[in-house]
C-alpha cells in the first residue's frame, strides 16, 4: 500500500551518487530533506569536485531531477522505492557546456527541432523534451524510436508519444499494458475497443489504478466490473462512476476486497467506523486512511487494533504513548506489541500482557528481555505458546528446560535430540509434568521406569501409553503404590485383585472407588481397605457408613475413620465404643468432647498415648491422672513433667498399678530412699528392685527385714542367675 500521506520521509538521511553510464560510486552525501536541489549539487561538488553546471541528477530509471523549486524531501517523496529508507541512491551524468546549455534550452519549453540533429539520438535530450511536450517525441531519431525500453521512458514522461509510436506497438496489447503501468494516462491513447475490452482494462488497471479513468464510462459504472477493478487496484475508486463512489454498500465492499481503497474513499466514508474496520481487518496500514477522530477514539482504536494489531503505528501519537491504552489494547491483540515503541517492549508488564493474548508476541520483546530466563519463564506462564519463540541458547540449559517442562510438557519439542534420548533426563522431565511424557521419542515412551515416574506424577497418562501397560500385573502393582488413582486405568481383572486394590488404596484412599463392583461390596475386604487408609471409608456403601457395628469396626482399624462418619462423631454412646476399642480414636473427637472425662479414662484404657491428645489441664490434674495410671500405666509418658518429677505422686500412683514402675524415672529408680517406699506402697514391684540396690548394705537389710523370705528368695534367684 502507497501511504505517501501516512508516512514521513526521514528528515536526515545518506545519498549515494552513482555515475549513471558506469554505476561506480562516485561519492556518498549526508543529505537533509530540506535542501533545494541546488543544496544538493553544492554538496556534490564539495564530494566530488565536480561542478554543480555539469551535474545532470537522475532518479533510478533514469528521469531526471530537474525540480529546482521543492524542498529535497518533497522530490524524493515521489518516489515509493525511498520512502522512509535511511539510503538512497541517484545517478550523475556529467554534462559538457554545450549539451548542458541544450538541456537548459529544452526544460524552459525550447523546442528540440532548435537543437542541432546529433541531439535528437540522445535519450537524455529527447526525454527531456517530451518531458514538456510529448508531441517532441516525432522528432526523435529513428533509432530511439524503435528502442522499446526508450519509448516506455518516453510514455513515462508524457503519454502522449503514444498517439506517435509505430502501429506495430500501438497495437501490440503487451506493450500498451507495459505503457500503462509507466502511466496509466496512456490508456486515453488507446484503441475504443480496448478501453471496452474488460480483461484488457483489469490487465491495465493491475498496473495502474489510473488506467480505469479512461476506460469506457459502461464499465465504471458496472458495479461487478468496479469491485473486480478496485480489487486489482485501491486507487480504482477514484475512477468509478460517481454513483458508486457515494454509494456506501459498493464503497463497503471495496475496502474489504481491497484495504488500499479507504485512501480514495469521501471523506464520510473514512469517519465511517464500519468501514474504516472492514479496511483495517485486511491491512493494518489503513488506519492511516482514517480521519483523525477515528485514530484517536480510544474505543474505537482498541476495536481496530483488535482486527490488526499492524494498524497501532496508525493510531494517534498521544494514545500510541500511553502505556494503559497499549495494555488494554494488547489484551486484544498482542501482535501489536510488534509495532509498539522500543521503551514499551522493553518492558515486562506490557510484553506480559502482549504475551497473554498470543504467545508469538514473544518475538517482539526488546533483546534484554528475550535474553532474561527468568522473564522468559514468567512468560512461558502467562502463556505457553511463548517458549516456540525462545532463543536458541536457553535449549541448552538443563535448569531452564526442567522450569520450562514445569509450565508445559510440550516444551521437550524444543529441547536437542541429545537430552531428548537421554532416559534420566525424561524421567526427571516426567517427574515435573506427566504431560512430557507425549513429547518423548517413542523408544522412551514405552520405558517402565519412564512411564511410571510419569504416573506418580499423573496417573491419567496411562490412558496415553501402550495398552500392554494396563495389563501387566507388575507394573500396575508398583504404579499404584506409587498413585493409587492408577487403578482406574488398569484391566478390569486387576482391579478385582485384593493384592493390587489395597496397594492402590493404601496410596489414596479414592482408589476404593475403581475396585471391581464384587470387592466395593465385600464387607471385610472394604473393613480391610480402610485399615490401610481411612480415606476409602468415602467410597463404602453409603448404608455401611450409617451401620453402628460397621463403623465402630472400621474406627476399631482405623482409628481416622471417624473423620469419616459424621452420623456418629457427636454419638456419645459411640464415642465411648470407639475409643473403648481403639483409644488412638480420641484424637479425632470433636472438641465438644475432648474434655469429657469418660471418653478420655476409656480412650487411655485403651490405648496409654491418647492421653497425649488431652488438654494439658487435665494431663497435671492429680486424682484424673491417678485415675487413668489405675488403668493403664503406660499413661504416664504423657503426664505433665512436674508430676512425673514428684516422688509423693509415684508413690501413689504405684499404689494404684504396679506397672507403672516400668515407667518412673531412674533417678528415682537408683534412689534407696524412694524404692524402700515405693516396695512398701506396692512390694509387686520387688522383682523390679536393681541388682545395684541388693549389693547396698543400706538397702538389703531393711529389705529382707520388710519382705523376709520374699526378699531373700528374690535376691538368691539373681544371685544364681548371675554366677
Amino acid at each position: 500500500m502507497d501511504t505517501d500521506d501516512v508516512v514521513p520521509l526521514l528528515s536526515h538521511f545518506t545519498l549515494q551518487v552513482v555515475g549513471a553510464i558506469t554505476g561506480d560510486i562516485i561519492c556518498t552525501v549526508d543529505a537533509d530533506g530540506s535542501w533545494y536541489l541546488q543544496d544538493l549539487k553544492v554538496a556534490i561538488q564539495q564530494e566530488s569536485g565536480i561542478p554543480t553546471h555539469e551535474q545532470r541528477l537522475l532518479q533510478v530509471g533514469g528521469k531526471p531531477i530537474s525540480n529546482e523549486e521543492r524542498h529535497l524531501s518533497e522530490i524524493l517523496k515521489c518516489h515509493s522505492e525511498w520512502k522512509g529508507s535511511p539510503r538512497v541512491s541517484i545517478g550523475l551524468v556529467r554534462a559538457d557546456a554545450e549539451r548542458t546549455a541544450a538541456l537548459e534550452h529544452l526544460a524552459i519549453g525550447g523546442s528540440l527541432t532548435q537543437l542541432k540533429e546529433s541531439y535528437r539520438g540522445d535519450p537524455e535530450v529527447v526525454l527531456t523534451a517530451v518531458q514538456n511536450n510529448g508531441s517532441a517525441f516525432r522528432h526523435a531519431s529513428d533509432r530511439l524510436r524503435s528502442d522499446k525500453d526508450f519509448l516506455l521512458a518516453a510514455i513515462e514522461r508524457s503519454c502522449d508519444v503514444l498517439c506517435y509510436v509505430s502501429d506495430e506497438w500501438r497495437w501490440n496489447r503487451d506493450f500498451v499494458l507495459e505503457a500503462i503501468h509507466r502511466n496509466g494516462t496512456a490508456l486515453c491513447y488507446a484503441s475504443t475497443e480496448l478501453r471496452s475490452d474488460r480483461n484488457f482494462i483489469l490487465a491495465a488497471v493491475e498496473r495502474n489504478g489510473m488506467a480505469l479513468c479512461y476506460a469506457d464510462m459502461e464499465l465504471r459504472r458496472d458495479r461487478s466490473f468496479a469491485l473486480l477493478a478496485v480489487r486489482k487496484s485501491g486507487l480504482a475508486l477514484r475512477y468509478v462512476s460517481e454513483q458508486l463512489q457515494r454509494e456506501r454498500d459498493f464503497v463497503l465492499s471495496a475496502v474489504q476486497s481491497n484495504s488500499e481503497a479507504l485512501r480514495y474513499a469521501d471523506e464520510d466514508f473514512r469517519c465511517d467506523p464500519e468501514l474504516v474496520l472492514a479496511a483495517v481487518q485486511n491491512d493494518g496500514t489503513a488506519l492511516g486512511f482514517a480521519s483523525e477522530a477515528l485514530r484517536s477514539d480510544p474505543p474505537f482504536v482498541r476495536r481496530a487494533l483488535q482486527r490488526n494489531g499492524a494498524a497501532l503505528p496508525y493510531v494517534a501519537q498521544d494514545l500510541r504513548e500511553d502505556r494503559q491504552f497499549l495494555m488494554r489494547a494488547l489484551m486484544l491483540n498482542g501482535e501489536a506489541l510488534k509495532h509498539a515503541a522500543e521503551e514499551f517492549r522493553r518492558d515486562p508488564e506490557v510484553v506480559l500482557r502482549a504475551v497473554g493474548s498470543t504467545g508469538a508476541a514473544m518475538r517482539y520483546a526488546s533483546q534484554s528481555l528475550q535474553l532474561d530466563q527468568s522473564f522468559v519463564l514468567r512468560a512461558a506462564e502467562t502463556n505457553a505458546a511463548a517458549l516456540q519463540y525462545v532463543m536458541e541458547d536457553f535449549w541448552h540449559k538443563r535448569d531452564f528446560i526442567m522450569k520450562a517442562v514445569e509450565v508445559t510438557g510440550s516444551a521437550l519439542r524444543f529441547v536437542s535430540p541429545e537430552l531428548l534420548t537421554s532416559r534420566d533426563f525424561l524421567i526427571a522431565a516426567v517427574r515435573r509434568n506427566s504431560s512430557a511424557l507425549h513429547f518423548a521419542p517413542e523408544e522412551l515412551r514405552g520405558d517402565q521406569e519412564v512411564v511410571l515416574a510419569a504416573v506418580q506424577v499423573n496417573s491419567q497418562i496411562l490412558n496415553s501409553v501402550d495398552e500392554g501397560f494396563r495389563r501387566d500385573r507388575d507394573f500396575i502393582l508398583s504404579a499404584v503404590q506409587r498413585n493409587g488413582t492408577a487403578l482406574a486405568y488398569a484391566e478390569a481383572g486387576l482391579r478385582a485383585d485384593r493384592e493390587v486394590v489395597l496397594a492402590a488404596v493404601q496410596s489414596d484412599g479414592a482408589a476404593l472407588s475403581f475396585a471391581s463392583e464384587v470387592l466395593q461390596a465385600d464387607r471385610s475386604f472394604v473393613l480391610a481397605a480402610i485399615g490401610r487408609n481411612s480415606k476409602a471409608l468415602l467410597f463404602a456403601a453409603p448404608e455401611w457408613r450409617e451401620d453402628f457395628s460397621f463403623a465402630l469396626e472400621a474406627v476399631g482399624r482405623n482409628a481416622s475413620s471417624l473423620l469419616f462418619l459424621p452420623l456418629f462423631q457427636e454419638d456419645h454412646e459411640f464415642l465411648l465404643a470407639a475409643v473403648a476399642r481403639n483409644g488412638d480414636t480420641f484424637r479425632y473427637v470433636d472438641e465438644l468432647f475432648q474434655n469429657d472425662q469418660q471418653l478420655i479414662l476409656a480412650a487411655v484404657e485403651s490405648d496409654g498415648a491418647a492421653l497425649r491428645y488431652v488438654d494439658e489441664a487435665l494431663r497435671g490434674d492429680r486424682e484424673f491422672v491417678l485415675n487413668a495410671l489405675q488403668r493403664n500405666a503406660e499413661v504416664l509418658p504423657y503426664v505433665v513433667d512436674s508430676l512425673r518429677e514428684e516422688p509423693s505422686f509415684m508413690l501413689h500412683a504405684l499404689q494404684r498399678n504396679s506397672r507403672v514402675f516400668e515407667f518412673v524415672d531412674a533417678n528415682l529408680r537408683r534412689n534407696s530412699d524412694f524404692m524402700l517406699q515405693a516396695l512398701q506402697a506396692n512390694s509387686n514391684i520387688l522383682q523390679s528392685v536393681s541388682s545395684d540396690l541388693w549389693e547396698d548394705s543400706d538397702m538389703h537389710v531393711p529389705l529382707v527385714w520388710g519382705f523376709g523370705f520374699r526378699a531373700s528368695a528374690v535376691h538368691g534367684w539373681r544371685r544364681s542367675c548371675t554366677t
